[in-house]
């Protein structure tokens, strides 16, 4: 079995089982401008497009994030 590090930032599907609404966070290198994703209860995803560009999540969105 590959050790958690050697799939970090590597996975394309989730499942969430967070009892809340929750935000994906981006933070794109040289200064971009943070993009979040809101990911509902249940939501599920075998090749999830955010996989490799999946920094944070938070449970309240940040204002200075853009819906991506």
């Amino acid at each position: 079995m590959p050790h958690p590090d050697a799939v970090r930032g590597k996975a394309r599907s989730f499942e969430s089982s967070a009892g809340e609404t929750v935000y994906a966070l981006h933070f794109p290198g040289g200064g971009g401008t943070c993009q979040a994703r809101t990911i509902h209860p249940g939501d599920y995803s075998s090749d999830w497009q955010w996989g490799g560009r999946l920094d944070a999540v938070d449970s309240t969105p940040l204002p200075d994030c853009e819906q991506a």
